[in-house]
């Protein structure tokens, strides 16, 4: 396997109490309409084991990108659903029970419509809680071609400890959610032949902290065969 694309994005702080059980609770970190926040991609991948008394240490770490602005509406005829606008791209996710299910995304060069979802989140999730599941998708790409999409994945609270930030602050009750996703991806001409297809593991994680409704970090690396 070869990673092609380590990414950690650092998410402008939103206060909120939680309770002390340290749950990731619906009531304290679901998605909520009118929500906005600036998004900061630095340099960093995240290497850690699972376990407790983790230290994410990104002390020193540089930006490399300029900020994208995430903005979030709501959506949907039944107002079950939920715009989150990050950059150019538009992901939509139904939020219903206990569930945050990413439904669509769309940009200038694609979209995608998944009847059957991937779960972002579904509460409660306390350390070593895990849910798993399947999604497959369709959509165009760049116009021209059928792009078809399906994997699963696997979501599970594997690692608790502390955050040190860029500036040297430590917050402490962190709890990562990490996400292991595989998907096929294909690509089809109009008469549907083939255009190109390709094999993809995913790994992402999600930095959780007492007090904050969204992640203070998201780290992605995105692997492929070679």
């Amino acid at each position: 396997m070869k990673n092609i694309g380590p990414i950690l994005c650092i998410f402008t702080l939103l206060c909120l109490h939680i309770a002390a059980t340290g749950n990731i609770r619906r009531e304290t970190n679901g998605l909520r309409a009118g929500d906005s926040f600036a998004l900061t991609p630095v340099t960093y991948t995240d290497t850690l084991s699972s376990g407790e008394n983790k230290i994410w240490d990104l002390s020193g770490a540089k930006p490399c990108g300029k900020p994208r602005r995430v903005t979030l509406t709501r959506s949907g005829e039944k107002n079950d659903s939920l715009c989150c606008v990050v950059g150019n791209t538009a992901y939509h996710f139904l939020c219903r029970g206990d569930s945050v299910i990413m439904f669509a995304f769309e940009n200038n060069l694609s979209d995608m419509v998944y009847p059957t979802g991937e779960a972002l989140l579904l509460f409660p999730i306390d350390f070593n809680s895990e849910f798993a599941g399947l999604f497959s998708g369709s959509g165009r790409y760049a116009d021209k071609w059928r792009h078809e999409m399906s994997g699963s994945y696997r979501t599970g609270a594997d690692a608790r400890g502390r955050l040190v930030t860029a500036d040297g602050d430590t917050i402490n009750n962190v709890i990562r959610i990490r996400t292991v996703r595989t998907l096929s991806s294909h690509y089809l001409t109009s008469d549907s032949a083939r255009a190109d297809s390709l094999s993809l593991m995913q790994r992402d994680s999600r930095l959780y902290a007492l007090g904050y409704r969204y992640p203070l970090v998201i780290a992605s690396a995105l692997l492929t065969a070679d």
